[in-house]
Parts: structure tokens; C-alpha cells; sequence
């Protein structure tokens, strides 16, 4: 959340918010929920608005993962720290999180008007199987400015890294016992992916097939 007395129309710059309110008036949505939420929050939520119906019957698979483990009395516990994963963007300058709202608006705005949507692209690029259409999918998605670079390398790069070395310590660890590690499916590909980077420490990776 925003420090107390600041909202999205106090800290976005005008030509920002103007678009925000368009893009929740176009879809009949109330921006006021969020008027005290950090800008960077609001755009990693951007591309799930038009889906929020659907996303609302069912429950996060994280979730659900958590949740089974749980239920089976089995050990639980997180590869990052929250302090860890809200880092990434809290670094970030009110204009850099104001540029990032902004790109991720014109980005679901930009397929809407290709007649594609980026959610179901990217679900179905991982459901497929092919880590190389998903890349090339976020690859689609980048730009070459410094911003984008700087969120990349933070969001993924370095994360990547540091999931890989807490995964490969535990495995070293524990050889005999059987772990289950769920990250979100873009660290999972590319070159600096948690499958090359654990490859790289030795250890065999291996997509297992859909079965029934």
C-alpha cells in the first residue's frame, strides 16, 4: 500500500492515471479499490482484469498446492522471503513504477486490439509444453529500455539465481528425501532459467509428460 495521504492520482503523473481510469471505465470496473495500492502492485495485475470473473470461481494454484501439502502433513515452506519478492519492486522509483503501470496497460491494450489475449497465450504456451514458445511470448512482450531491462534482470534473473542455489542446497542436503518445488512457469525457461541453471549444477531435469 501507499504511504498514508497518498493515492494513484497523487503520485501518477496525469497522462498516467488518465489511462488507468480508461482502462477500468472500459471495463466497467471501479478504480477506487485501488487508489491506495503502489502503482507496481496495479500493473502486475493489469493482464488478469479481464479474466478476474473466471479467476474468482476457482482458487490460485500456488494455493492449492500449498494447501494439498498441508493436508498430507507434509513439510511446507517458501524458496524466497516476502521481504525478498516485495524488494524487487519497492526499489523501484515512483516514476519507474509509474512507467511500468504504463506499459503494462498499453501491453493488454495492444494485443486486445490484435484480437489476442495475453493471459490465455501465455497459459497455453506453458500448457503446451513448449518452453520455447513462452519465451518467445515474454520475449514479444519486452522493450529495450533500460527500466524494462533493470525489472527483468530483478524480477527474474537474479531470482532465478537464488531459487536455484536454495533448490540445489536442499537436494544436496537431502539426496535421499523427495522434494516438490512450485515457482511460477517464467523461471522456469530461457537461458537463465531455474531447468538450465539447475542443469548446470550438475543435476538432471526432466519435463514430465501430461498423463491423465
Amino acid at each position: 500500500m501507499l504511504p498514508r495521504g497518498k493515492t494513484l492520482k497523487t503520485v501518477l503523473p496525469e497522462e498516467v492515471y488518465a489511462k488507468l481510469e480508461a482502462f477500468f471505465a472500459a471495463r466497467e470496473m471501479p478504480l477506487a479499490p485501488m487508489e491506495r495500492m503502489k502503482p507496481w502492485v496495479v500493473s502486475t495485475q493489469v493482464a488478469l482484469f479481464d479474466h478476474l470473473t473466471e479467476i474468482a470461481k476457482g482458487k490460485a494454484l500456488d494455493l492449492q498446492l500449498y494447501q494439498r501439502a498441508k493436508d498430507d502433513d507434509k513439510e511446507v515452506g517458501g524458496l524466497e522471503t516476502i521481504d525478498e519478492q516485495m524488494g524487487v519492486f519497492d526499489g523501484l522509483t515512483e516514476a519507474e513504477q509509474a512507467e511500468m503501470l504504463k506499459k503494462a496497460i498499453d501491453q493488454v491494450e495492444n494485443f486486445k486490439a490484435k484480437g489476442r489475449d495475453l493471459y490465455e497465450e501465455l497459459i497455453k504456451s506453458y500448457v503446451g509444453g513448449s518452453g520455447k514458445a513462452l519465451d518467445e511470448l515474454m520475449n514479444e512482450t519486452d522493450d529495450d529500455s533500460e527500466l524494462s531491462k533493470r525489472i527483468e534482470k530483478a524480477l527474474l534473473h537474479d531470482r532465478n539465481h537464488r531459487m536455484a542455489e536454495r533448490i540445489a542446497t536442499k537436494l544436496r542436503e537431502q539426496p535421499t528425501r523427495c522434494w516438490f518445488f512450485a515457482v511460477g512457469a517464467a523461471h522456469a525457461f530461457g537461458d537463465t532459467g531455474l531447468v538450465t541453471l539447475l542443469r548446470e549444477q550438475g543435476f538432471t531435469v526432466t519435463r514430465v509428460p501430461e498423463s491423465a
